[in-house]
């Protein structure tokens, strides 16, 4: 048979729900990478320093409070803010209030003052003034969901099916003892709670029910619009946009658009179903760069697996440990988007530092980002024919040397094995071009022949990298 010319599946999103044998026209693994909305492979981008809170802790939680145009981050139970676009940091807490030392913190304000809480005592602020716990001994004591729902302030009971509210204009504010709302459908806890277009919905562990201001009570169940869908962790959803995502009990990401829920992209299901432990699974939503993101961290596990909203697929973000040389789980711990200085701040989860989310930053703070890419056993749709493989030519974004001056050409690697061998081949390097040099084209001639053939191409330097179109010149015996 004469030589043809093919597309060779790169760019295809990966797939974990099936072994990898027979993935073709999908990948097996994209880690710190993004497929964009014409199809290209991207590496992510990085994460520049920006400021430290100075308290040598992880940032659990963040929040834009929007009206005083000032970023919160958690850290040590202490509220730090960042009042202007260079990071100046002010701890207020000081010697105010705290909230607990070790766990996510859930934030909510109402334009004149913040809520913060993360399994203890709720505090306040206006922003300014030390944080302080809210006192009134009727109120929640073990609080992990704070919601504003007109001017109520709504939090949860830990351990309980119950959300207490409080008129947070009286003054001076006050909590009765018999101004709650049990969410009994099913006599499970609630887990979280949220409030979307003026409607209050609590997440149990086996049911999700809602409840709106009725004026009177205030606040009455919607009966009949219950769901027997539980929430998988407590931090496991998030709001996009008016539409929350979520895990649920059985651990499949699901879409609650309204009082409509439905099952979403399940490629990764088996991972998230191997998991030992979800419970401490937080995630976080990202518009950044034109990507609609949700970032989910599994702390214990060391993995941060993200869905991107737009194109419907997962994919892995990782932080590369050089002293173990392993992957973990992202370097960030929490996110927020400070829309008066347009800056994505991200919390880490080593320490009190907060970095900016960069477009032209390539690494995470000064670690490398190891991009990897693994194709799916690729035959071209023929799987009993073999191929003798002539030629690859892959179309790369080229000309973005690295190092002070620029002089310095990038490196990708690329190694392959065939038929279900688990033995590589020996790494390749592709050559990227220094600066100046801007043609897109590489060629890589005399590979040999295959049934199947699976790819691994890997991209770790202080440089963008673009993967376009691949093309295989073939003969098919």
């Amino acid at each position: 048979m004469p030589k043809r010319s093919v597309e060779v599946p790169f760019n295809t999103p990966p797939y974990q729900n099936v072994d990898g044998m027979v993935l073709d026209n999908f990948s097996e693994t994209l880690f710190d990478g993004y497929i964009d909305e014409l199809g290209n492979t991207n590496k992510r981008d990085g994460l520049k320093y920006h400021t430290n809170l100075g308290s040598f802790k992880k940032s659990e939680g963040a929040h834009w409070f929007e009206n005083k145009n000032i970023a919160l981050f958690n850290s040590d139970g202490n509220i730090y803010k960042i009042s202007d676009t260079l990071g100046t940091v002010t701890n207020i807490t000081n010697s105010g209030d705290s909230i607990l030392s070790d766990g996510h913190a859930v934030f909510t304000d109402n334009g004149s003052d913040f809520i913060a809480c993360n399994g203890g005592k709720m505090v306040y602020s206006n922003g300014t003034n030390n944080t302080a716990y809210i006192t009134d001994s009727n109120a929640p004591q073990e609080v992990s969901h704070v919601a504003f729902l007109d001017y109520y302030l709504i939090a949860n009971k830990i351990g309980t099916g119950q959300f207490y509210f409080a008129n947070f204009l009286s003054t001076p504010i006050t909590w009765s003892a018999l101004d709650f709302q049990t969410a009994e459908s099913l006599p499970d806890n609630i887990i979280s709670l949220y409030v979307v277009n003026r409607t209050i919905v609590v997440f149990g562990s086996s049911t999700i029910e809602f409840f709106q201001n009725d004026g009177i009570s205030p606040f009455t169940r919607l009966n009949g619009t219950e769901i027997n869908r539980g929430a998988m962790a407590k931090h496991s959803t998030v709001n996009v946009n008016g539409v929350l995502y979520f895990f649920d009990d059985k651990r499949r990401l699901c879409l609650l658009d309204g009082f409509t829920l439905r099952q979403i992209n399940t490629s990764f299901d088996r991972v998230i179903q191997k998991f030992g432990t979800v419970s401490d699974c937080v995630a976080s939503y990202e518009h950044f760069n034109g990507n609609d993101l949700i970032r989910f961290n599994f702390g214990t596990e060391k993995r941060t697996i993200v869905y991107h909203i737009q194109n419907n697929y997962w994919v892995e973000d990782s932080y590369y440990d050089s002293s173990t040389n392993e992957r973990q789980h992202y370097l960030g711990s929490c996110y927020i988007y400070a829309k008066e200085w347009n800056q994505h701040l991200v919390g880490s989860r080593f320490d009190g530092n907060v970095f900016l989310r960069d477009t032209e930053t390539f690494k995470d703070d000064s670690q490398q980002i190891r991009f990897k890419k693994v194709t799916g056993w690729i035959d071209h749709n023929i799987p009993d024919k073999k191929k003798i493989s002539y030629s690859l030519t892959f179309r790369f974004k080229s000309g973005v040397g690295i190092g002070a001056n620029k002089d310095v050409e990038p490196l990708a690697t690329i190694r392959w094995r065939n038929d279900g061998n688990s033995k590589w081949s020996n790494y390749m390097h592709i050559k990227l071009k220094i600066k100046g040099q801007t043609e897109f084209v590489y060629k890589i001639f005399n590979l040999g022949c295959y049934f199947s053939r699976q790819y691994e191409l890997t991209f770790s330097q202080d440089a963008p990298f673009i993967l376009g179109k691949v093309t295989e010149e073939v003969q098919f015996d």
